[in-house]
């Protein structure tokens, strides 16, 4: 007779479940792997392949910086040609305005010169010249320009003035100009020529 204990039955569904227990393991390895910054084909880099990658990025990003740089160096030459030539043709139009308005002092100077000597007496001469500095002067004073007369007494202002000469003048104040000796012309507010004075010492 045999009295060897009878093993106890084992079911299936006493059998641990290796299977799952593998499937879980591998749902958290793919997890961490997955929580990884940058990966290649499911694979975190390795630490030459993310310098690499980083190295890639800082090119492309000067390489960029660089377009940009010569995109705004070729707008700003651009825009400097332009502003030169716009200059220079409102110059050129400036020149032209003046020189038609001079051409008719041109032409009284050409119609004085055309007068019989014989028949024309200083008077006449005088006042024909009289006429053609004035269209002359009208003509400056329409581009801003304007004659300086210093008067007698007036104090010397280096900026307008030019003093040629001292001299001792009675009644009139040292630094104050006692004579004109040629008159001044100002552009607006810059002076063309000063006008050159004698000044008390």
């Amino acid at each position: 007779m045999n009295d060897k204990p009878t093993p106890p039955e084992v079911t299936p569904n006493d059998t641990p479940d290796i299977t799952s227990q593998v499937t879980e393991d591998a749902e958290l390895k793919l997890t961490e792997v997955a929580s990884d910054d940058v990966t290649i084909d499911d694979q975190p880099l390795t630490e030459v392949q993310q310098l690499e990658l980083e190295l890639q990025q800082a090119k492309d990003a000067l390489a960029g910086a660089q377009s940009r740089e010569l995109r705004a160096n070729a707008d700003y030459q651009n825009m400097a040609r332009r502003s030169i030539q716009s200059v220079n043709s409102a110059r050129e139009q400036q020149t032209m305005s003046m020189a038609r308005d001079l051409l008719t002092v041109m032409d009284q100077f050409d119609q004085a010169l055309e007068m019989d000597p014989e028949k024309t007496d200083t008077a006449a001469l005088l006042k024909g010249v009289e006429i053609v500095r004035d269209t002359l002067l009208r003509t400056f004073e329409s581009f801003g320009i304007k004659r300086v007369d210093v008067k007698v007494g007036e104090e010397f202002d280096p900026m307008v003035h030019e003093a040629m000469m001292k001299q001792a003048a009675e009644g009139i104040e040292a630094n104050h100009v006692t004579m004109q000796l040629q008159p001044g012309y100002m552009l607006k507010d810059k002076t063309l020529r000063p006008a050159k004075v004698a000044v008390a010492q």
